[in-house]
């Protein structure tokens, strides 16, 4: 597929130069390249389905934080499942041979899906500060009505602001079916640089440069809760006390720090996968772009991860989840040893 000539400003836009600069590869490794797309997309869509349908089907998990896991998930899925097959059907083609409909929901996918991914992990960070911040109205106000609120409200203002641009493209600006499916960035120039910068380029640095001061605060909430574990410890030895009363400080704090720990691998997995592509097009303004291929092609490989590290880092951040995949991994190893026991 051609690389568009999107303005340097938009870097969302170019972030389809740089995924056709991963497709661009020699006919060689054509298939090769092929092969990873779809065994990216299947895991994607296997790991996040088999991630959500935990939540949907054990009530206890549907806690007002994990509301923001439930639609990162989500939007992962919707993402996945639309962009990853127009992949693979495009992939061998120079020109989109797909139609301009199809050419729509390509573009409506690659930003406003795409925005909804990068957003809800933005109100995962924004989630922490509230909790670690401001701990007393976190507790009084939120809840999973508001969790479903913030969520919906963030894909009504992305709507309103990516929608207008998109529908003008493709009523006005779209580029010929027959050459390649893009939004050209050229043609709405304040907006493309706007939206760009605004909806995804800023979430990206926001999440990494607030962790640190995250972080501070978590360890200091930390600090004061072994301090008051120490001393209702000093206590209990002193006056007699049940045991409810013993465990109700360390359990009121616990979901906090599982909280915490899902912020911190998010923000590892924001670093990984999403730093290297803002990077390249920070680099491109000092160095050839053909001696930049190489580190293109690692950074396009490192973005497209990103939707399947998610679920993989809940099950490790979340207690409840990791047991129920230890449970049906143990249940998929018994049935497969089943038959050999019973022959024996």
């Amino acid at each position: 597929m051609e690389v568009n000539s999107s303005h340097p400003l938009d870097y969302h836009a170019n972030q389809t130069q740089l995924e056709g600069i991963v497709n661009a590869s020699s006919p060689n490794i054509g298939p090769f390249a092929i092969s990873c797309f779809l065994g990216t997309t299947v895991a994607t869509l296997l790991t996040n389905c088999g991630v959500l349908s935990l939540f949907l089907v054990d009530k206890s998990l549907r806690t007002p934080f994990n509301v923001y896991i439930m639609t990162l998930l989500s939007a992962n899925i919707i993402y996945a499942g639309i962009d990853g097959p127009l992949k693979i059907l495009t992939f061998p083609y120079p020109t989109w041979r797909l139609g301009a409909e199809v050419c729509t929901l390509r573009i409506y996918s690659g930003y406003i899906i795409a925005a909804m991914a990068i957003h809800f992990h933005l109100l995962i960070t924004l989630n922490r500060a509230w909790a670690l911040f401001w701990p007393l109205s976190y507790r009084n106000y939120h809840s999973t009505t508001v969790a479903w609120w913030l969520c919906g409200g963030t894909v009504f203002y992305l709507h309103v602001l990516l929608l207008p641009g998109i529908i003008l493209d493709a009523v006005y600006y779209r580029v010929p079916a027959d050459k390649d499916c893009w939004l050209d960035s050229s043609r709405q120039f304040a907006w493309a640089t706007f939206t760009s910068w605004w909806v995804f380029v800023a979430p990206k640095l926001f999440i990494p440069i607030c962790y640190p001061f995250l972080w501070r605060k978590e360890m200091q909430r930390r600090a004061r809760t072994a301090a008051t574990q120490r001393f209702a410890e000093m206590t209990m030895a002193q006056t007699p006390c049940t045991s409810a009363d013993v465990a109700t400080a360390p359990l009121a704090q616990r979901g906090s720090s599982r909280g915490f720990i899902v912020l911190t691998l998010f923000t590892i997995s924001i670093i990984v996968c999403w730093m290297p592509s803002l990077l390249y097009f920070q680099l491109l303004n000092f160095i050839p772009m053909d001696r930049l291929q190489t580190f293109a092609k690692v950074a396009g490989v490192l973005y497209a991860l990103q939707g399947l590290l998610d679920p993989v880092f809940v099950c490790l951040s979340l207690r409840k989840v990791y047991r129920y995949v230890l449970r049906l991994d143990r249940m998929c190893i018994n049935k497969e040893a089943q038959p050999m026991t019973t022959t024996k």
